[in-house]
């Protein structure tokens, strides 16, 4: 009995650390699309290429990341600014890097921007 109850000690200790999310930065990538479901879901779901990897959702050999307001840094404010800021390295055919919750395969956005985050020191073409 003892041992089970440091084994449950042991486990409540350490489950926040294992549930925490894994945020990280995409090299360089080329959005190949950008679908705004923000009326029918409320997510924007951006697609990139090269393939960012596991465990993000990928289609047609692009990985798709979700842009929901409450995942992470996005807002209300902010989301119309996520999908402009997508549609602009598309049309204007920049890179950009995204930084994300690779935790799920949802990878929800966090930050997007073209030529690569503030202080990063990675640029894009």
């Amino acid at each position: 009995m003892r041992l089970l109850s440091k084994i449950v000690i042991v486990m409540c200790v350490l489950s926040p650390i294992v549930s925490q999310a894994a945020i990280v930065t995409s090299a360089c990538e080329t959005v190949v699309a950008v679908e705004n479901a923000l009326a029918s879901n409320g997510i924007v779901y951006i697609y990139l290429s090269p393939n960012v990897g596991s465990p993000c959702l990928s289609a047609g050999g692009a990985s798709v990341l979700q842009f929901e307001v409450g995942q992470g840094l996005v807002t209300n404010t902010n989301i119309n600014s996520i999908v402009a800021t997508a549609l602009a390295a598309y049309t204007a055919g920049h890179q950009l890097m995204v930084q994300y919750d690779n935790s799920t395969a949802s990878c929800f956005g966090q930050t997007i921007s073209i030529g690569g985050p503030n202080g990063s020191g990675a640029l894009c073409p």
